[in-house]
C-alpha cells in the first residue's frame, strides 16, 4: 500500500491522472476509506478527460462516479460526495442531471459554499450571468476571501455590463 501511495503522489505531480486512477483502485482495495474513496473518483473524473474517445471517457467517468456512490451508499447526505457526483456529469450530455444534483445540495443546505459555487460556473457557462452573480454573492457572503469566487464574479458583472460592481469583486480579490 505504501508503495501504491507513494506512486499515487508522484503522478498527481506529474498530472499523469489515468495512471493515478489505476493506483488509486490498488489503494482502495486495501483502505476503502471515506477520503481515498473520494480520491479515486476524482481520479477517476480528471482521467476522463485524457481519454481517447468517446467510449474510454464514459468507461472513466462511470469509474469515478462508482467511487462516489459507494460514499453515497454510507451515507446519502454526504456533500461533498453528491457535488462531486453531481461534477462528473458536466460537459457529458448528461450535463442537466449534474445541474439537478447540485440544487438539490443548496436546497438541502442554502450554506454550501461548494454547491452555490459550481452552481455559479455552471451559470456563467450558460452565460445565465445573473443566476451565476447570484451564487456567487452567496459564496461570497459565506467566505468573503474566497478569491476565485469574487473572481467569478467579477468576470460574471462585467459580461452584464455592470462595470462598477466588477470592478469592486477584483479589487476584492486584489486586496486579499
Amino acid at each position: 500500500r505504501i508503495f501504491a501511495d507513494s506512486l499515487v503522489n508522484t503522478f498527481i505531480g506529474l498530472q499523469l491522472y489515468d495512471s493515478v486512477a489505476v493506483f488509486m483502485d490498488e489503494v482502495v482495495k486495501t483502505d476503502a476509506s471515506r477520503a481515498n474513496l473520494l480520491k479515486a473518483g476524482e481520479s477517476w473524473v480528471n482521467a476522463a478527460g485524457l481519454a481517447d474517445n468517446p467510449e474510454e471517457q464514459t468507461s472513466r467517468l462511470n469509474k469515478g462516479r462508482a467511487y462516489y456512490q459507494r460514499i453515497l451508499d454510507a451515507n446519502a447526505k454526504d456533500e461533498e460526495a453528491r457535488i462531486q457526483l453531481g461534477l462528473s456529469y458536466f460537459g457529458t450530455e448528461r450535463t442537466m442531471d449534474g445541474v439537478l444534483m447540485l440544487r438539490e445540495v443548496v436546497k438541502d443546505n442554502p450554506d454550501s459554499e461548494m454547491g452555490q459555487y459550481y452552481l455559479g460556473l455552471m451559470g456563467m457557462q450558460s452565460r445565465q450571468y445573473d443566476k451565476a452573480a447570484d451564487r456567487f454573492e452567496k459564496g461570497g457572503k459565506m467566505n468573503p476571501k474566497n478569491g476565485t469566487a469574487l473572481f467569478q464574479l467579477g468576470i460574471a458583472y462585467n459580461e452584464m455590463g455592470k462595470r462598477d460592481k466588477a470592478r469592486n469583486a477584483f479589487n476584492s480579490v486584489i486586496s486579499l
